[in-house]
Formats: structure tokens, C-alpha cells, sequence
């Protein structure tokens, strides 16, 4: 289990030396027959959006110096470092794709955080109101909004107004709409 078959040496000399500061580690030592590869270099930043910064123009000048952008990876070791890197290229319009995972604006958490948002904005937001209520509500799916926007279309009554009349008997509800 100790021998790699898609690292360099340099990039597995430095894991070993990571792995050597674990003094609760069993002793292995990683190695590989291949025999190409950079030097590791360390850098370290300020902050996570320096950090995103420099990656990205490492993308770039690898780049603009003859390489391709499908031979570029980025690997971090949480999921919290993707949004920096994330924005960053985004501002700079580089693509990118997620492996193993989800991109910011995709996780749910931040979908029914900007569906919250969107309803204090614009609380006639349908779409909205379907997210909060599926993240929210239990009990109230899309037959029970459907209905609720037959019911306001046809009072000619703001959704909201009709939900604060239903909220009496739902106090679930009230949360989102007091």
C-alpha cells in the first residue's frame, strides 16, 4: 500500500516528510518507480482569497506558456477552500469543474439560504416560497402551495397576504412571515 503510481517523487518525498511529523502514524514510506516530476514548493497566504489569487494566475501563466487547462488540477483538503477558489474563478471567468462534490451556489444550504433571501426581496416569489417550504415546512409540499396560488390568483390576493390568513392555522409558518 505504500507505492504510488500517479505521484512524483518530489510530491511524495515531501508526504513522507508530512507524515513523519505524525508521531501516532504506523512508519511507512511512500514511494514510486516513476522518475519525472517538479520540485514541491510551500507557499503560504494571508488569506484564503490571496491563496485563490495565486492559483489562478498559476493557471493562467501556465497558459498563456503553452499549456491547457484540462491539464490543470487543483486539490484542497476541505470542502471550505472550494468558495475562494470558486469565486475567484468565476470573477476571471476560467472554467472549472468540481470533482466529488458540489460547487458553492449548488449546495443546499446556500440554495435555501438565497431562497430566504429572495422571499424578503420579493416575498410573491413562488419559486422562492417552493424552496422554503421544502427546507422548512413539514407537511406543506407542492400540492399545498399549488393550491394556495389557485386560491390567491382566483381572490385576486397577494400570495403573501393569503399566507399570512393561513399562517393562523399552520403557526409553522410564521417564522418566515410575521
Amino acid at each position: 500500500m505504500t507505492r504510488n503510481y500517479r505521484s512524483t517523487p518530489a510530491i511524495l518525498e515531501a508526504a513522507n516528510k508530512v507524515i513523519a511529523e505524525n508521531k501516532d502514524q504506523k512508519h511507512k514510506e511512500l514511494w514510486t518507480k516513476t522518475q519525472v516530476g517538479n520540485p514541491v514548493t510551500v507557499r503560504s497566504f494571508m488569506s484564503n482569497q490571496d491563496e485563490a489569487r495565486w492559483v489562478r494566475s498559476s493557471v493562467e501563466d501556465y497558459v498563456t506558456g503553452g499549456g491547457k487547462r484540462r491539464e490543470c488540477v487543483v486539490l484542497y483538503r476541505t470542502n471550505a477552500q472550494s468558495r475562494a477558489l470558486e469565486e475567484e474563478f468565476l470573477t476571471h471567468r476560467i472554467p472549472y469543474t468540481i470533482v466529488g462534490g458540489f460547487r458553492f451556489y449548488e449546495r443546499r444550504e446556500v440554495k435555501d439560504a438565497l431562497a430566504l433571501l429572495q422571499w424578503w426581496v420579493n416575498p410573491s416569489s413562488t419559486l422562492a416560497l417552493r424552496r422554503l417550504a421544502d427546507a422548512l415546512w413539514r407537511g406543506i409540499g407542492p400540492k399545498t402551495i399549488a393550491g394556495w396560488e389557485l386560491r390567491a390568483e382566483q381572490h385576486d390576493t397577494p400570495l403573501r397576504t393569503l399566507l399570512t390568513q393561513v399562517e393562523i392555522a399552520r403557526p409553522v409558518m410564521a417564522p418566515l412571515l410575521g
